[in-house]
């Protein structure tokens, strides 16, 4: 490698050091970074769960109450958002060689050091509200379930019901919480992504053997 190749990268490291925050700084900004463990297919299975599973909930009624043209108008142009959110994030790391990757570690080396408080609070509110959804979504389909395989046996206590089966899930849930390598939600992510294709699936059979 030359010295003009070697230059562009000093001069990003320069800037990068210069923009750390006077006084309190992340830990992360200084931390170095985890052997990444992921590969291409679980970074793509793990996106596309993720895209899949938080639109689906809302997409179908969202459709209904617009319109179709509306809707697909939308969709194209928040799809674009998305992708030009995501080159941007690219570009970021790309200027940080050797650093966490985090929203909190580009605020930091974007020069607002208060900025990750106020990213952390907006995605705690965000994931809170998708995961109190997907909470809603589980223990309706569990009394769905439960009412099909035995008629009757939810009447007069299906709150109690619903309590049991969130609080189920969640103690079902949080050693996948505490794990940090997406390696690890792989397997989860691809079983979703099969489940979300054989109820699309069952949905287009349905369509065309029912007269309606």
């Amino acid at each position: 490698m030359s010295d003009t190749d070697s230059q562009p990268a000093s001069d990003a490291k320069k800037r990068l050091e210069g923009a750390k925050p006077k006084g309190r700084v992340l830990l992360d900004f200084d931390t170095p970074p985890l052997p990444p463990k992921g590969n291409v297919l679980t970074g793509w299975s793990t996106l596309t769960k993720s895209i899949i599973g938080a639109g689906m909930l809302s997409f179908a009624d969202a459709q209904a109450v617009c319109g179709w043209t509306l809707g697909i108008v939308l969709l194209l142009v928040f799809a674009v958002l998305s992708y030009f959110s995501l080159h941007l994030i690219s570009r970021c790391a790309m200027k940080m060689p050797g650093k966490r990757l985090s929203y909190s570690t580009f605020a930091v080396a974007a020069g607002y050091p208060r900025m990750p408080l106020f990213i952390d609070s907006l995605m705690f509110i965000h994931n809170a509200g998708i995961d109190t959804a997907y909470l809603q979504v589980f223990a309706s389909l569990g009394l769905a379930l439960l009412e099909n395989w035995s008629p009757g046996s939810t009447e007069g206590n299906r709150f109690l019901i619903r309590v049991g089966l969130i609080g189920f899930i969640v103690i079902l849930l949080l050693p996948v919480c505490f794990l940090k390598r997406i390696t690890y939600t792989a397997v989860t992510n691809f079983i979703g992504l099969c489940l979300f294709l054989y109820a699309v699936a069952a949905g287009v059979i349905y369509c065309f053997t029912v007269d309606e």
